[in-house]
Parts: C-alpha cells; sequence; structure tokens
C-alpha cells in the first residue's frame, strides 16, 4: 500500500478517536490535531504542525536522531 492511502486509512480509522501515533513522519504528522516533540523522554514542543513547523529544524533534529542511534 502506498504512503499516501496508509495515511488516509488511519485517518479514518481514526475519526472520532483518540490515537496515539509515535512518527518521524512529517506527512502524518501534519494530520494530527495535535503534535508532540519529544526529547529524552520529555516534551519539549507541543501544538499543532502548523504551530511548530516554523519553530522546528526538522533537518536538525533528525541529523540527531540518526546520530545518537549510531
Amino acid at each position: 500500500m502506498e504512503e499516501s492511502r496508509l495515511f488516509e486509512k488511519i485517518y479514518e480509522y481514526s475519526r472520532e478517536k483518540t490515537a496515539i501515533i509515535v512518527t518521524h513522519r512529517m506527512a502524518l504528522a501534519k494530520l494530527a490535531d495535535r503534535v508532540l516533540v519529544m526529547k529524552n523522554g520529555k516534551t519539549v514542543q507541543d501544538g499543532t504542525h502548523e504551530q511548530l513547523s516554523p519553530g522546528l529544524d526538522l533537518c536538525r533534529i533528525k541529523t540527531q536522531l540518526h546520530n545518537d542511534h549510531l
């Protein structure tokens, strides 16, 4: 199943429900009503994708996550 159809299914199944989704994919985070950014097990940012996007340095975060797992 292609990624966009998978996202649509997740959105469809979670409508009118609470769903907790852990992802590093920004396209999936855009569908969320609320996004929590975690670091070392603690919430460092909280808001909608639109509220957080200007302040998120996504390239830096992805690089740091990758380096932490090496």
